[in-house]
């Protein structure tokens, strides 16, 4: 995580950040504990329409 700012990043006492590569697809986000949960309801709710937002448009 270059670049990260702000305290939270430089406070030991303030936790950790781990990051997990995930298999691309709903196959690989169904399984991850996404917090919060609401961000994981959106990610499922709208998949579709997240794929086809970056997703190059051939017109």
């Amino acid at each position: 995580m270059t670049g990260a700012t702000g305290r939270s990043y430089f406070e030991p006492g303030r936790g950790g950040y781990d990051l997990d590569r995930v298999a691309l697809g709903m196959d690989g986000i169904l399984p991850v504990d996404l917090k919060p949960a609401t961000v994981k309801v959106f990610i499922e709710t709208n998949w579709a329409a997240l794929i086809d937002a970056i997703t190059p448009n051939p017109h």
